[in-house]
């Protein structure tokens, strides 16, 4: 006895598998002072991914993802960092690849977990069309050298707000979610070797994740 579910009742586009192939552009803009804990600067791009049977994958779908990063100093020790990804699909997509999101450095979940909205369960909303927007403050609050290593530490607070958009979903920005919360970093010399983020949401009171890299 399978009990029932949206899933199986639905039957959606992918949900026997199959093989996905893809072809990607993309162009990007970097103006960073650093690539770990930027203080300036921003980090821009916008990528093309196309799946086709013309190179072997068995759906049909484009995905575009603009993504926007901006560092800004408000003084000699806190940071306001920002991130806007907006990334619409058309065509024949499969259902477990809306549950990603693309990005020149590295694809991530989608929206819900430590990568995206902290605080939301993990890949909570999917859907082919997403917003997401991640804001920070990041304050400098403690350097010290240990074995002849220099750590620096980073409190921050946080909120991130987004939503996911069905295929033929009018687009609008109501039912927008978001959590919020704080977080620690520890850096050494100039990499980030430590995260710890903790994050709360109408469906979590408290969500802890421990990473090793920014956000963004």
């Amino acid at each position: 006895y399978i009990e029932a579910n949206r899933l199986l009742e639905n039957l959606p586009t992918g949900f026997a598998g199959g093989i996905t192939s893809l072809l990607q552009y993309g162009l990007l803009y970097d103006t960073r002072d650093q690539e770990a804990g930027p203080t300036s600067g921003a980090w821009s791009d916008a990528l093309v991914e196309y799946a086709s049977p013309i190179w072997g994958s068995d759906y049909n779908y484009v995905r575009l993802t603009l993504t926007d990063r901006r560092y800004i100093s408000l003084g000699s020790r806190i940071v306001y960092a920002q991130r806007f990804i907006f990334e619409p699909m058309f065509g024949d997509v499969p259902f477990y690849d809306m549950a990603i999101i693309n990005s020149s450095y590295r694809r991530q979940g989608g929206l819900g977990g430590s990568t995206s909205l902290r605080g939301v369960p993990r890949l909570l909303f999917v859907g082919q069309h997403k917003i997401l927007g991640n804001f920070e403050l990041r304050f400098e609050t403690y350097k010290t050298r240990i074995l002849k290593q220099d750590l620096t530490f980073y409190i921050h607070t946080f909120l991130d707000a987004g939503r996911v958009w069905l295929k033929n979903e009018k687009l609008t920005l109501a039912d927008v979610r978001n959590s919020y919360g704080a977080g620690l970093h520890i850096r050494w010399k100039k990499d980030l070797i430590g995260a710890i983020d903790i994050g709360r949401s109408q469906y979590s009171s408290m969500a802890i994740y421990i990473t090793f890299e920014n956000l963004f």
